[in-house]
């Protein structure tokens, strides 16, 4: 009996020394060592190492979601601004044949206007196979460059 009251203070101490680490549910530390858990203060402490965790992922959930938002509504701002990049494209292209026909119709198609018609033309042309990897702003640029190269075109045939 005097075995047992020395054996078990000993088996206590022995049990308050376990680490949150140690002290994991899935496996079995033995019934000493999970009242060593439960007196230590282990267990509590695994919780709330845990649940801190959690907490850091789900603020990085929510962040990442936002990122994610944000890149699809930049989406949508890109391929709407392309899409109309496209039609102010396909309008001048429009624009240009009619200009053609409008002008051959009354013979005043001069070799400068040919020539000025065809360079504008060409340029549609090369714009509309530009890829789509090209940047926004350099589109841009070279449509305002259209633009004004087709009023100008405007001018000389109204002469």
């Amino acid at each position: 009996m005097k075995r047992l009251l020395f054996l078990v203070p000993a088996l206590f101490l022995a049990g308050c020394t376990m680490t949150a680490e140690q002290c994991d549910p899935s496996s079995d530390p033995g019934f000493f060592n999970k009242i060593g858990c439960t007196v230590s203060g282990s267990y509590a402490e695994r919780v709330d190492t845990k649940e801190q965790d959690l907490k850091a992922l789900e603020t990085e959930n929510e962040r990442l979601r936002a990122l994610h938002a944000s890149i699809n509504s930049e989406i949508v701002l890109v391929e709407g601004s392309m899409a109309q990049r496209q039609a102010q494209l396909n309008q001048i292209e429009g624009q240009l044949s009619d200009l053609r026909s409008s002008l051959a119709s009354k013979n005043q198609l001069s070799q400068e206007l040919e020539n000025k018609l065809s360079q504008i033309e060409s340029q549609v042309s090369t714009m509309q196979n530009t890829p789509a990897s090209a940047s926004i702003l350099e589109k841009q640029a070279q449509l305002e460059k259209l633009q004004t190269e087709y009023e100008e075109l405007l001018t000389m045939s109204s002469y």
